[in-house]
C-alpha cells in the first residue's frame, strides 16, 4: 500500500513537471503573456464591439456577468450580454488589482475592476470584483469562466471618494489653448549610439486645438513638424500621438499611446501603452516600445513636462509656461 500511494505520488508530481515544463517558457514569460490576453480584453470591452468582446471567450465557456439574472453557458448567451455594447459607447472598464497565477494551460486572475460611464452629463465609477479562467488553445489564452460582481458596500460610513484627478488635470490643460511654449530636454538617457533627433533642435509645444472632450498639441523639433499628442477626454484620459509625413500622410507608426492609469494626480498623469500600441510596435519592428510609458505633468503656470520612460530609457522634455513665444506653422497634414 506505501508503495502504491509513493507510485501515484510521484506521476502525480512528474506530470505537474511536465505541465509546467511543456511549453518552455519561464514562469514570468507565461504570466505576461497573461496580463497581454486579460489587457486585450480590456481592449476588446473598451471598443463597444459585441464581436470583438465575445471573441475573448472559448466556446465552452461560462460567464456570470455583474448585472446578469442568470448564468451564460453556452456561446450564444455570452453574447447576448453583450449585444448592447454599442448603445453604450463611453463605458469603460480599467483594472485595479491583479493576481495572476498560471498552471501549465490554465490561468487565473483575479482581482477589481472599475467601470466608468457618463450619463445625464455625469461621470460614474463602479467598483467591482472579477475571476478571469484564461486556457491556452492553438497558441492564444482565452476565457473559460469568468464572473463579475459588484463590491458591497463599505462599512465604513466617513469613508470618502477621492475625485477623479484627470478632470483638473484636463482643465489645466485647457486653459493653455492657443499658447506656445518652448522647451529643453531635462532627460534623456539610453538613447543608443545613433545621432538623437532632439538634441539641439528648438523645441516648441503649441496647444492649438481645443474642444470639449479633445485637445491637440504639436510638438515641433526644429523644422520637423511631424507630431502631435492628442489628448482625449473618454470617462478618463486618453493620450495619443499622431505622427505624419511632410505631406500630410500618416506614418506606419501613428495613433498610438494609452488610457491615463489610476496613480495620477491633477499635476501628472501615466498613459501606459496599450494593447493596440503594442501590437502596433510588435508589427512594425519597435518590441523595445511594448513597455513605454508616457508621463505628462504640469505645474499651472510654471511648466509642462512630457516625458518617455520604460527599462533603461527615460528621455524628458521640460516647457517654461511662464514665457509664451510665437505660434509655430501648422503641424503637417493640418
Amino acid at each position: 500500500m506505501a508503495f502504491r500511494i509513493l507510485l501515484i505520488l510521484f506521476l502525480v508530481a512528474l506530470h505537474g513537471a511536465c505541465a509546467t515544463s511543456s511549453s518552455g517558457k519561464s514562469s514570468a514569460t507565461l504570466q505576461l503573456e497573461v496580463v497581454e490576453a486579460t489587457q486585450a480584453w480590456q481592449a476588446a470591452f473598451n471598443s463597444r464591439d459585441p464581436a470583438r468582446i465575445t471573441a475573448m471567450y472559448a466556446p465552452d465557456a461560462v460567464f456570470w456577468g455583474t448585472t446578469m439574472k442568470s448564468i451564460a453557458t453556452h456561446p450564444a448567451a455570452v453574447a447576448e450580454y453583450f449585444q448592447d455594447a454599442g448603445s453604450r459607447p463611453s463605458t469603460r472598464v480599467v483594472f485595479e488589482e491583479q493576481h495572476i497565477r498560471v498552471y501549465g494551460d490554465m490561468a487565473i486572475n483575479s482581482g477589481t475592476y472599475t467601470f466608468k460611464d457618463v450619463r445625464d452629463g455625469q461621470a460614474t465609477s463602479n467598483l467591482s470584483r472579477y475571476t478571469l479562467v484564461f486556457r491556452k488553445q492553438q497558441g492564444n489564452w482565452l476565457i473559460v469562466n469568468h464572473h463579475s460582481s459588484r463590491m458591497p458596500p463599505s462599512d465604513d460610513k466617513t469613508q470618502q471618494v477621492a475625485p477623479d484627478a484627470r478632470q483638473p488635470f484636463w482643465a489645466s490643460i485647457s486653459e493653455l489653448c492657443g499658447k506656445a511654449f518652448a522647451g529643453r530636454i531635462a532627460v534623456n538617457e539610453g538613447g543608443g549610439a545613433g545621432p538623437d533627433p532632439f538634441e539641439g533642435k528648438s523645441l516648441t509645444m503649441h496647444v492649438r486645438e481645443c474642444s470639449q472632450n479633445e485637445i491637440h498639441v504639436p510638438f515641433h523639433v526644429g523644422d520637423d513638424r511631424s507630431r502631435t499628442w492628442v489628448f482625449t477626454r473618454t470617462s478618463g484620459l486618453r493620450l495619443k500621438h499622431d505622427h505624419r509625413h511632410q505631406d500630410g500622410s500618416p506614418d506606419a507608426v501613428t495613433l498610438y499611446g494609452g488610457d491615463a492609469s489610476e496613480a495620477g494626480n491633477a499635476t501628472e498623469q501615466r498613459f501606459p501603452a496599450d494593447t493596440e500600441s503594442k501590437e502596433m510596435f510588435i508589427r512594425e519592428g519597435r518590441t523595445q516600445s511594448v513597455e513605454n510609458t508616457w508621463v505628462v505633468s504640469l505645474v499651472p503656470g510654471k511648466r509642462f513636462s512630457y516625458a518617455l520612460v520604460r527599462p533603461g530609457r527615460e528621455f524628458r522634455v521640460d516647457f517654461d509656461l511662464t514665457q509664451p513665444v510665437e505660434a509655430p506653422p501648422a503641424p503637417w497634414g493640418r
